[in-house]
């Protein structure tokens, strides 16, 4: 709703078509610059779960390792050697449970940064678009203004306040 006397209230209906054209470019902008945040957060994330996944599997290589050196050691090792593989092998379990369930997670995230890449990629198009309607409408207002100019004042257009 516009007041009587205000730049939008004098505005044709063009102008105000284009006002609100711009209006929702600038709402698609900000809707754009939130979900490329959000991308960049889900990365950095993703970044995290495999560095985490990678320190596991370190780890589980670790543990391993452990494990091979005590079946090496030979008979004297042998009853506390089972003890160390019992606990070892829990160990190396939940690891790998854990690595399961971080393997999964990366997997959603990667899903979802390429849902949101996509989604980015239509936005940005549809930015483009948008700009270029944009472009055309203002080039038929500057017209359409200029040819009431042309016509001896008869039909008088208000000037373009802001555009």
């Amino acid at each position: 709703s516009s007041r009587p006397g205000s730049p939008l209230g004098r505005a044709t209906r063009g102008q105000r078509a284009l006002v609100a054209e711009r209006l929702a470019v600038r709402l698609l902008l900000a809707k754009w610059r939130q979900l490329r945040a959000a991308a960049a957060e889900q990365a950095e994330a993703l970044a995290a779960g495999r560095a985490q996944a990678a320190s596991l599997e370190e780890r589980l290589d670790a543990t391993s390792t452990l494990l091979r050196e005590a079946r090496e050691d030979g008979a004297a090792w042998r009853d506390q050697a089972l003890v160390q593989v019992n606990a070892l092998s829990e160990a190396a379990s939940a690891e790998a449970r854990a690595t399961l369930g971080h393997a999964e997670e990366v997997s959603c995230l990667s899903e979802k940064l390429r849902q949101l890449v996509e989604e980015q990629a239509a936005l940005q198009e549809l930015c483009a678009q948008q700009a270029e309607d944009l472009e055309v409408l203002t080039g038929e207002v500057v017209r359409c203004h200029g040819g009431a100019r042309e016509q001896g004042g008869a039909a008088r257009a208000a000037p373009l306040e802001g555009v």
